[in-house]
């Protein structure tokens, strides 16, 4: 079985800098970087992160980082994303390294150290159908992007299927315009485009920057990007509630639109978050625990691909009343009554823990508390007491939904250290998804231990909600899907067939949400093969 991507479209290099010896400090770089890579998340992108401290990011270690850049195990498309300072005069340009020196371009990397780069990466994967965008966030970027653009244009062999964009004009250049242009960029694109156009991306970039340079080199090459969290139908509202929905849905926060425009956080399993089947009974639960407890913890468990996720998506769209009408209008969302739902903004905040630690949950805690952070120069310990001895203060209470907690880093410190004390004090309420146990995998056995839910804490204000395999509810999902998909003229097939798909791999046991995910990616992606076989079987 695979599923409908099998892995990332493309990788992302970040090279970026929040330390320097001379230069200013770009505070903020690190959640800057994380922003944009998730913007490139969202489409399809996986970034390989750098290692190195702040403090060690000097000319040998971005050379380092370059190779690894331009020598991967095998030919892939990629997005080298450079963010720090640079410098430029009336002759040259160059980016600052971590012990670079203010006006010294030999203690920096010069353009033409990159533009070998960019030709040796070129040279790696001119046989292969890919492509790769060279991305520079900084000062004088302007200037940057041009003077590159000279050194690849004037030599032989001049690369094919790229793009050299530099954010930023000839002047100082401000933290959160390339996230700001290409988070615009992205909404541009609607759930009805089932692919992008990668030379249409980067023209569309272009406009919404503010300043700086965009040089493309036969990207019209490259092979159109499919839409990772394309659901294989479009959103078939009518246009007024349609443009509603949609304008709705791009003022939200970037870890909830990705429920939305799957890819990013929160979704890599390419599912639009409404495409939800049953359920009731465990949504029903929950709602009641929220209506009730006024303190403690909700963990949402259940094996892996048993759709854990998608009920807490479920649950906060429910719990948007002016979100809830748009999907109930657009036909997305049952309309049901209150005693089946949650509260009506019960959610203080969504915190999707995928790849994050202590220090960037205490951050979004804080900011969900109106909360100002404790100084950098306070270790993580004393942050985690200082955020809870100012929640214990507040009067206010404070409700929160957190998934993937077993995704973290270090999530059982994240778990005990955090999640656990934070619900234990007054006002304060924890809805969390996560599994049982860090050592499930994929179709493999369960594991004897149950770590997550140990760390969590066995509290009597913490309920434990285990989620059941549901095959009814798979197979109402997989015929929800066949049925959309028909009617976007994507797919032919009468409503016997449609049914008998969908017994069928509702009725193997064992078989969860992801698994019929992937199942029916499969037979819209061949879907005679699949329908000759159902065919074949009577």
């Amino acid at each position: 079985m695979t599923s409908e991507v099998d892995g990332p479209l493309f990788e992302v290099v970040p090279v970026a800098f929040s330390a320097f010896r001379e230069y200013a400090q770009l505070d903020g770089m690190e959640d800057e970087l994380r922003r944009v890579v998730a913007l490139f998340d969202s489409l399809g992108g996986a970034a390989r992160h750098w290692d190195v401290p702040a403090q060690e990011r000097t000319l040998s270690a971005v050379s380092a980082r370059l190779d690894e850049w331009t020598e991967p195990d095998r030919p892939r498309s990629s997005v080298l994303l450079w963010m720090g300072h640079g410098e430029s005069n009336s002759e040259d340009a160059w980016l600052a390294v971590y012990d670079s020196r203010p006006g010294r371009s030999n203690t920096a990397v010069n353009l033409t150290t990159l533009a070998d780069a960019i030709r040796a990466e070129w040279r790696r994967r001119r046989n292969a159908d890919t492509w790769s965008l060279v991305v520079v966030e900084a000062c004088r970027a302007e200037m940057v992007a041009t003077r590159l653009n000279g050194q690849l244009a004037g030599r032989p062999e001049v690369p094919r299927r790229m793009a050299v964009i530099g954010v930023g004009g000839d002047g100082q250049t401000y933290l959160g315009e390339l996230r700001a242009a290409l988070d615009r960029t992205i909404a541009s694109y609607t759930v009805n485009d089932e692919t992008i156009d990668l030379d249409d991306l980067v023209s569309h970039l272009k406009r919404q920057l503010q300043g700086g340079a965009v040089w493309s080199f036969w990207l019209h090459e490259a092979t159109p990007l499919p839409r990772p969290g394309h659901a294989g139908s479009p959103v078939t509202a009518p246009v007024d509630v349609y443009r509603a929905l949609m304008a709705f849905i791009e003022e939200l926060p970037a870890d909830r639109r990705a429920q939305f425009f799957p890819g990013g956080e929160g979704g890599k399993q390419g599912e639009r978050s409404w495409f939800f089947a049953g359920r009731r009974y465990d949504r029903r639960r929950i709602s009641v625990w929220l209506r009730t407890a006024t303190s403690g913890m909700a963990v949402v468990t259940g094996p892996p691909g048993s759709g854990k996720s998608a009920l807490l998506d479920n649950l906060l769209a429910y719990a948007d009343p002016a979100l809830r009408a748009l999907l109930v209008q657009a036909g997305e969302l049952e309309d049901l009554p209150p005693d089946e739902r949650p509260p009506d903004g019960v959610f203080d905040a969504f915190i999707h823990l995928t790849g994050l630690d202590v220090e960037h949950l205490l951050t979004r805690v804080a900011a969900s508390a109106g909360l100002a952070p404790a100084g950098a120069e306070v270790g993580t310990s004393e942050r985690v007491d200082w955020l809870l001895d100012r929640l214990r203060e507040r009067a206010a209470p404070l409700t929160l939904l957190v998934d993937a907690v077993d995704e973290a880093v270090l999530p059982l410190a994240v778990a005990g250290s955090v999640l656990r004390r934070l619900a234990a004090l007054p006002h304060t309420r924890l809805v969390v998804g996560t599994r049982a146990s860090t050592n499930y995998q994929l179709d493999g056995p369960t594991p004897a231990d149950e770590n997550m839910l140990d760390a969590l804490g066995r509290a009597r204000s913490t309920t434990v909600f285990h989620i059941e395999r549901e095959p009814a509810a798979l197979a109402e999902y997989v015929e929800r899907r066949l049925r959309a998909a028909r009617a976007a003229g994507t797919f032919a097939a009468d409503d016997a067939t449609i049914s008998s798909l969908a017994e069928r791999i509702a009725g193997k046991p064992g078989r969860q949400f992801l698994d019929a995910q992937m199942l029916v990616s499969e037979i819209l992606a061949e879907p005679e093969t699949y329908i000759r076989a159902d065919q074949d079987r009577e």
